[in-house]
């Protein structure tokens, strides 16, 4: 509903794929997990970066950690949205992130 209404949305996830295909919507860099591609703590910070300076309107980021072994990275993803988004509702194990002063589509 968000994509198709011309927002831009990523999905943080261990299974983004699985989530992309019934949502319909573009995986944000093309890979099947971002956290799987982190294998250190200087790639999970890069792509913290990377997603502050993407800034899509909205992000879907797990509730709780996917993995024991993803709490790095998805702590530092987490950082960066909690400073930059809100939260604009909750959808299955996911809370919904809408980017600070920015028009809502929910």
């Amino acid at each position: 509903e968000l994509h198709t209404a011309g927002a831009r949305v990523v999905v943080l996830d261990d299974m983004k794929t699985l989530v992309f295909l019934e949502a319909g919507v573009p995986p944000w860099k093309g890979d099947a997990s971002v956290y799987y591609h982190t294998l250190t703590l200087t790639q999970a910070k890069a792509l913290a970066e990377e997603l502050g300076r993407y800034r899509p309107e909205y992000v879907l980021l797990p509730k709780k950690a996917p993995k024991s072994r993803y709490k790095d990275t998805w702590a530092l993803l987490q950082a960066v949205v909690q400073k930059h988004y809100a939260i604009a509702g909750k959808v299955g194990s996911f809370n919904i992130w809408h980017v600070s002063g920015a028009t809502k589509v929910l």
